[in-house]
């Protein structure tokens, strides 16, 4: 998965779940700039930063029940995996 495919599935599972940027960032922390980045294709978080985050990713997974797979499966798939 490319760059750009990967940073929109990740806005479209974000606004699916009723989290703005700002929320996303905050919980992984990181920049509502980074975030953006990821979303325009611009930058892909690297394997150390996807994982150093994957606790933020949890949180607004268990507030979101219903993706509660979605962004760690798009975090592999990025990956190659």
């Amino acid at each position: 998965m490319d760059k750009k495919s990967f940073g929109k599935q990740l806005q479209r599972y974000r606004e699916q779940a009723g989290f703005s940027q700002e929320v996303l960032a905050e919980q992984i922390e990181c920049s509502t700039i980074f975030i953006s980045y990821i979303e325009r294709g611009e930058k892909s978080p690297s394997l150390d930063t996807l994982s150093e985050r994957s606790n933020g990713f949890k949180k607004l997974l268990l507030i979101k029940s219903e993706i509660l797979l979605i962004i760690p499966i798009l975090a592999i798939i990025s990956l190659g995996f």
